[in-house]
């Protein structure tokens, strides 16, 4: 048997002239490697896959009509919702990202999106929004204006209403115009009526919600609406006329949040102090208020209270570059605190938009005068129990007679909560 059983080594030491044969070799041929025969072996097939490639390149199937209106509704989308530049099409990341996902898809300019796809898109909105414009029974406007930083000004009306057949609540932007003349009642009313004829719903507006600018309320009553004042603004001037009591203590604060913004060097300090004060804790930083929301005064004063020890720590490590507050004036800074945070409370409750807030109105203001009242026996700063002194009577002057109003007992009346 083994002498006719051939070996391994001679099987692959056969030349294939050779292979058909019965005989053993007798010479065996040495073969390259087999790695080099995969190697050789391959190349033609390595060959035809390039060329392969290369005419795909040519016959990849074009991209529909479709597909590309869809793919530029969803760009178109992504613009809007996410208030991106029109110009973010022309960047080059985009255009990687896009010609990696969609070779064959043509990139829009700039200049379709906002001429012409964007039209496209609002006059399909615009119709959509009408049909359901005539779906709502009553509509209640919110209308403000503010002027941008190119100081152009501008009017921006939104619509609120309920949808009878599904009692659902919705709001929608019916516009922001700029306003191209002096701010009177008399423009501001042709505006608005204008604007209400255009979206064909000048027999539904039940009410309109404006700021406490005279001329606001005089455009309103111009138009025969019912006019309401808005209650967060309502409460923002009731609580910035009465800080005027506690000014000079606010305005220390000021000066040293200002100076720790300023200086990165202050600003380290007081990091360093608060961590060795409060490790394992992160250092917090200063927050400086905004001229136009108090809360964010609020914010402010909170946030100093809180680190008053690190911050007078850190001031007497600098040698004082600025005036430090009095022992008086940081026992009035908790106590501040205490008394504006139901404001605050109040003020995030009406500026709500997915509830309904009317039917609050006299409820929170029952609560808020109820806390002050019961605050000021426990006040033990002169200036604290004067600024809610202060705040009571502009509470009073603001909404004097509210609970009288119409509109505001017959929501609370109608609101299950308070029955």
């Amino acid at each position: 048997m083994t002498k006719h059983r051939p070996s391994y080594d001679s099987v692959f030491s056969l030349k294939p002239s050779t292979c058909i044969s019965n005989q053993p070799s007798q010479q065996p041929v040495n073969l390259p490697e087999c790695s080099q025969f995969q190697a050789s072996s391959n190349e033609p097939k390595r060959k035809k896959e390039a060329q392969q490639t290369d005419i795909a390149l040519f016959t990849r199937k074009p991209l529909s009509a479709a597909r590309e209106k869809k793919i530029n509704h969803l760009i178109l989308k992504l613009i809007i919702k996410d208030l991106q530049p029109f110009s973010i099409v022309e960047d080059s990341g985009f255009i990687e990202l896009i010609n990696y996902l969609e070779p064959n898809y043509p990139i829009p300019s700039r200049y379709m999106l906002s001429s012409g796809l964007l039209d496209a898109q609002f006059t399909l909105v615009k119709e959509k929004l009408k049909d359901e414009l005539k779906r709502a029974s009553h509509i209640c406007l919110t209308t403000d204006g503010w002027t941008s930083r190119a100081t152009t000004s501008y009017q921006a009306v939104t619509a609120h209403y309920i949808l009878g057949d599904i009692w659902e609540m919705r709001s929608a932007l019916l516009g922001c115009f700029e306003c191209q003349e002096r701010h009177t009642a008399d423009y501001i009313k042709q505006e608005l009526i204008h604007l209400v004829t255009d979206w064909e719903i000048n027999d539904k507006i039940f009410v309109c919600v404006t700021d406490n600018a005279s001329n606001m309320k005089a455009a309103i009553r111009l138009t025969g609406w019912e006019h309401f004042p808005c209650v967060a603004h309502t409460y923002n001037l009731i609580v910035q006329a009465s800080l005027q009591t506690i000014q000079e203590p606010i305005k220390k604060v000021k000066c040293i949040v200002e100076y720790f913004h300023r200086s990165s060097i202050a600003t380290k300090k007081l990091y360093a102090v608060q961590e060795q004060l409060k490790p394992g804790q992160k250092p917090l930083k200063l927050i400086m208020d905004v001229i136009t929301r108090w809360n964010s005064t609020l914010d402010m004063l909170e946030r100093v209270a809180n680190l008053q020890e690190p911050i007078e720590a850190a001031i007497g490590l600098l040698h004082n570059p600025v005036e430090n507050l009095s022992e008086n004036e940081w026992r009035i800074l908790p106590e501040v605190v205490k008394i504006l945070k139901p404001f605050k409370q109040l003020t995030e409750e009406f500026s709500s938009e997915n509830e309904v807030t009317i039917s609050k109105i006299l409820a929170g203001n029952s609560s808020v005068l109820r806390i002050l009242n019961n605050l000021n026996n426990t006040l033990t700063c002169d200036l604290s129990k004067q600024l809610v002194s202060k705040l009571k009577a502009e509470f009073n002057i603001r909404f004097k007679n509210s609970s009288r109003h119409q509109v505001l007992s017959k929501s609370a009346i109608l609101d299950p909560r308070f029955c």
